[in-house]
């Protein structure tokens, strides 16, 4: 008995952390899926800004494109994600 009280704050600490690692999975399934559903322009862009996390002017080098049609593209692009990503408690 004494040995569960013990323990008990460290099983609670295991299971929020699995039920966090299950809920992010399904975050990261929703954050693919949106991507899926860009155009490949939108694609590019969110995945130059956020996951090779590049500047805006890199990125307006690397896809020979204006500064100002990246800020666009990205801010387009996150908004059509946020409309396809639904978030979860």
């Amino acid at each position: 008995m004494q040995l569960q009280k013990k323990y008990a704050p460290l099983l609670n600490a295991q299971a929020q952390t699995f039920e966090s690692a299950y809920k992010n999975s399904d975050m990261r399934l929703d954050v693919r899926r949106a991507i899926s559903k860009l155009t490949k322009r939108q694609r590019e862009m969110i995945v130059l800004r956020y996951l090779a996390d590049m500047s805006e002017s890199q990125a307006a080098e690397v896809l020979k494109c204006s500064i100002g049609t990246v800020k666009s593209t990205t801010h387009d692009a996150l908004e059509k994600m946020k409309m396809t990503v639904e978030v979860k408690p």
